[in-house]
């Protein structure tokens, strides 16, 4: 059956490429852009409501090359369904039938041992404090092992790190903030109302953190620091691609500095440290214990990027036996934007 391939951004490359790779050329792509973009890597572009004029539905698959935060998958499938297309293929489902993953794959892992990390899964399971926590863990969880789209609860968009549905935030609030991109997460305090007393923030990415600067002047909250956050104080290779999923890689063409909160911010005294680290936030962690057990702050942890950290990061945490209480919500579709809450007693 000839491949169709969905979505010409990134992901959909990628899958060009892979598909190439093994000789096969798929018909066309399908996107929402194609009045834009008409042709990409010799293929076709087409508009999904008229693909069918181009394409016989009932004779191609259709590979859903959508990874990323901002289309929900599951109402895509059916949308996809409703032009009259009977083959349809998520980009899960294709990665594990090629035993294949992109580069910078996030939480999707088809190879993952599932099976040796049972116990942890289950002990993770039972840390958190509503029902809400519980049922997203356990969707998370099937989401991750067998790409169930079609069960994730609707995101909560609007109120990433400061959700409604658990304990208040103290204010004012000191944050650190690690992985500050632009400084769009502390406007996003100040838009919503929400009193900040100072910021400590950390960006490595030079574009970035220019324009993470220009806010906290103007904003007069706060200082910014040019370096990632990771268990010690060293220097690391980085890779610097895209507007904001640039990440620590051994491959990466940059070093950057990275620095441990136990080291750079210890005489902050934070009320709550936000991470969004791309993967780094386990370590992060580790190099923050000091700050963590004088302190006591919220934590707001993103666990979307490796496919453990839904119950590992939690795990570490409770093992410091601080009294935190947990609670975990999705901000954003397919399982990204998941941010572990550890809120103190």
């Amino acid at each position: 059956m000839l491949p169709v391939i969905y979505g010409a951004g990134k992901t959909g490359q990628d899958i060009l490429r892979f598909l190439r790779s093994r000789e096969i050329e798929p018909v066309c792509f399908i996107d929402i852009r194609a009045g834009h973009m008409p042709v990409l890597d010799g293929l076709q572009v087409f508009l999904p409501e008229t693909a069918s004029l181009h394409v016989t539905c009932r004779e191609v698959e259709v590979i859903v090359a959508i990874h990323n935060p901002a289309v929900s998958v599951s109402a895509l499938v059916e949308f996809l369904k409703g032009l009259g297309f009977l083959y349809i293929t998520t980009f899960f489902d294709f990665c594990r039938a090629h035993a294949w993953l992109p580069d910078n794959a996030y939480w999707l892992n088809t190879n993952f041992d599932w099976i040796a990390v049972a116990p942890s899964v289950t002990k993770a399971a039972l840390l958190f404090q509503d029902d809400s926590s519980r049922r997203t863990f356990s969707q998370l969880v099937a989401l991750r092992r067998l790409g169930n789209y079609q069960d994730l609860s609707p995101p909560d968009i609007a109120r990433q790190y400061f959700p409604e549905d658990i304990p208040p935030l103290p204010t004012p609030v000191r944050l650190i903030d690690c992985g500050a991109f632009v400084g769009d997460t502390i406007q996003n305090f100040v838009a919503n109302g929400i009193l900040l007393d100072s910021v400590l923030a950390f960006e490595p990415h030079p574009d970035h953190f220019k324009i993470l600067c220009a806010v906290l002047e103007k904003m007069d909250q706060g200082r910014a620091w040019q370096a990632g956050v990771w268990s010690g104080t060293n220097r690391l290779n980085f890779s610097p691609e895209g507007s904001g999923s640039a990440h620590l890689s051994q491959s990466g063409e940059s070093v950057i500095d990275v620095v441990s909160l136990d080291d750079a911010a210890m005489a902050f005294a934070p009320t709550l440290i936000k991470m969004d680290i791309e993967g780094a936030e386990l370590e992060a962690l580790h190099g923050a214990r000091i700050v963590i057990e004088r302190y006591r702050p919220r934590l707001a942890i993103s666990v979307y990027h490796n496919v453990d950290h839904l119950w590992s990061i939690p795990l570490y945490l409770a093992k410091l036996s601080l009294g935190y209480r947990f609670y975990l919500r999705c901000h954003a579709h397919n399982g990204f934007d998941t941010v572990l809450y550890a809120v103190a007693s």
